[in-house]
């Protein structure tokens, strides 16, 4: 079983693979530690000889290839799900940026109660919400904004990954605002060749970055003249 476990633990990832592996360490600390002790001791006795303290060695093996064994079967079906749910949490702030911008669609919404609704469902509606309004203010996607942006950040010791996100998510932040205050179509030209890369939970974690901030300040400012 754990040679078995292991084996299959290099074919697959994530927490499937953390499972796998130590259910092996489970089943070999049982099989290979637990009834070893007992059977020599079993035999020891019928030999004459008393080696009763494996038995005492065998029971403090007990209880770990249990809470081992349990762990391995009981990984691979909440990993996925509190992925799901850090997911949710972390696009939070995101959601809350964009939701000021009108004329993007929703996804449908279902009769159940929130509170019953799988949480996988409700990951793929925020993410939805979230990029339905990224594509509505798409036209006001500005590069300049991205690349001060960028500039800033990596000025301010970002490294490469964070400084892009900072970018993307300013250039978000200002395409947001200005939508919200426009009453015209964007021009044709604008947000051409524009668009964000990362991961939508990227953009959500840097959304405090005084960068993002003083960037949706200036661009607040700058739709209110318009």
């Amino acid at each position: 079983a754990s040679r078995l476990c292991w084996r299959w633990s290099h074919e697959v990832h994530g927490t499937l693979r953390t499972g796998l592996r130590v259910l092996a360490a489970g089943y070999l600390m049982h099989y290979g530690g637990y009834d070893p002790a007992v059977a020599i001791a079993v035999i020891a006795r019928w030999a004459g000889y008393d080696c009763d303290f494996l038995i005492d060695v065998a029971r403090l093996m007990t209880a770990p290839s249990a809470v081992l064994v349990a762990v391995g079967f009981m990984l691979p079906l909440l990993g996925p799900r509190s992925e799901e749910a850090i997911r949710y949490w972390q696009l939070a702030p995101l959601a809350r940026a964009v939701r000021p911008v009108e004329g993007a669609s929703s996804p449908a919404l279902l009769t159940l109660p929130f509170w019953q609704l799988p949480l996988r469902l409700r990951l793929t509606q925020r993410q939805t919400f979230i990029a339905d309004r990224i594509v509505a203010c798409r036209g006001y996607f500005d590069t300049r904004v991205r690349n001060e942006a960028y500039a800033a950040a990596r000025a301010g010791k970002s490294n490469e990954e964070t400084a892009s996100a900072i970018a993307e998510a300013a250039m978000i932040v200002a395409a947001v605002e200005l939508h919200r205050a426009s009453r015209q179509e964007p021009p044709s030209e604008a947000g051409q060749g524009a668009g964000y890369t990362r991961d939508l939970a990227q953009i959500s974690r840097v959304l405090r970055s005084p960068i993002v901030k003083n960037v949706g300040r200036r661009a607040r400012r700058e739709a209110v003249q318009v």
